[in-house]
């Protein structure tokens, strides 16, 4: 396993590029503490319609205190294509949002986010992972299902899923 490498600026990372098979690459950040720009970046994605309709959430650079930790997907130019938002309490992460620009779709974005979320959660030896789907984001849900999380309650809007480790 890989250790994490931590900047002064109290961010982490890891696997400088990750290629995509095309011509596009993106990075991938993890920090606790996002910049003005990033806190941008994630609002821009958070407001677009597609996220809005299944991410209740109304953010601001307001938003960004607390405990919450990020996972940021930057393509060359360093914006933002991809995020997630999560918390983390004792051998569990919480409170999962993951959110991805539009134009950028259907390249897989979401499932290497998810990817490297398990993969620190191993190297953090946690226990579960907690999130919340909508029951009509039916892609949402294929992609949380091809990695094992598992429906373990629902009510008329959502799915309670979990990963166990």
């Amino acid at each position: 396993m890989r250790k994490f490498q931590t900047r002064k600026d109290n961010t982490v990372s890891r696997d400088p590029r990750i290629d995509f098979g095309n011509t596009l690459s993106y990075h991938i950040q993890v920090t606790t503490k996002v910049t003005d720009n990033d806190k941008e970046g994630i609002i821009r994605i958070n407001n677009q319609p597609t996220t809005k309709k299944y991410i209740n959430e109304e953010l601001d650079k307001r938003s960004f205190k607390g405990k919450f930790n990020y996972i940021l997907m930057k393509n060359d130019n360093d914006e933002i294509v991809g995020w997630i938002k999560y918390k983390t309490k004792k051998n569990t992460f919480t409170n999962l949002i993951i959110a991805v620009d539009y134009k950028y779709h259907g390249q897989g974005i979401a499932k290497k986010l998810i990817k490297y979320l398990i993969n620190i959660g191993y190297e953090q030896n946690m226990e579960t992972i907690i999130c919340d789907i909508h029951k009509f984001n039916l892609s949402s849900l294929s992609l949380f299902k091809l990695f094992g999380f598992k429906i373990i309650g629902t009510d008329n809007k959502l799915n309670l899923m979990e990963f166990r480790f």
